[in-house]
């Protein structure tokens, strides 16, 4: 008796190491199936490269506004902005404009010399536009093209024109202005570099 009880407890226990067993290997087996639907890695999706584009303005007679391919630009003539005096003046087309709206800016020189200034700004190009922040500026849309910076001529008493068109996203609503950094060249003499601004408009 003691002994047919001994075989009975020995077979259960063989029954108990089968099922173990079996368990284990389904358990593998679930594991290695999961791992060949797995996501790799080294797989990543071609993301579409954002497309810059480089604006080339365009030179005009001091006083004069180009509007440009976006005449929507000028929201209504009550909201020309009052003109801006100096040696360097920086001038928008308006002082509303819409989201979408294309900005217009035209910088004059009334030096009796050359000025020299920077490209690669917004829009990558010659000026920056600024968003107010709090108590401080942030320049916004700055060019990404991976490109030398290149420097422009304005000569004396010419004025220059500048379209700043909205991309993908619209221009944030808020307060802005236009800076325009450039330095004065007589001969092989540059001098200082100096920045003129627009006066404030609203984008809304």
């Amino acid at each position: 008796m003691y002994s047919l009880s001994i075989k009975n407890g020995s077979l259960c226990e063989k029954r108990k190491n089968l099922a173990m067993r079996v368990k284990i290997a389904l358990c593998l087996w679930f594991c290695l199936l999961l791992g060949g639907c797995g996501y790799n890695a080294s797989g990543t999706a071609d993301s579409p490269s954002p497309t810059v584009t480089t604006l080339s303005p365009t030179r005009a007679t001091p006083g004069s506004l180009t509007p440009g391919a976006n005449a929507s630009a000028i929201v209504s003539p009550g909201n020309t902005p009052a003109p801006v005096s100096g040696l360097v003046t920086v001038q928008t087309s308006s002082a509303l404009y819409h989201p979408r709206n294309t900005i217009v800016v035209t910088i004059s020189s009334h030096m009796a010399r050359v000025i020299l200034f920077p490209n690669g700004q917004t829009n990558c190009s010659v000026v920056l536009l600024q968003l107010q922040t709090g108590s401080s500026w942030r320049s916004i849309a700055l060019c990404k093209l991976m490109v030398l910076t290149r420097i422009a001529t304005l000569e004396a008493g010419k004025s220059l024109t500048v379209s700043l068109k909205a991309g993908f996203t619209p221009w944030p609503i808020g307060t802005y202005r236009i800076a325009f950094q450039y330095s004065g060249h007589t001969g092989s003499v540059f001098g200082s570099s100096q920045e003129a601004f627009s006066l404030l408009f609203q984008v809304s």
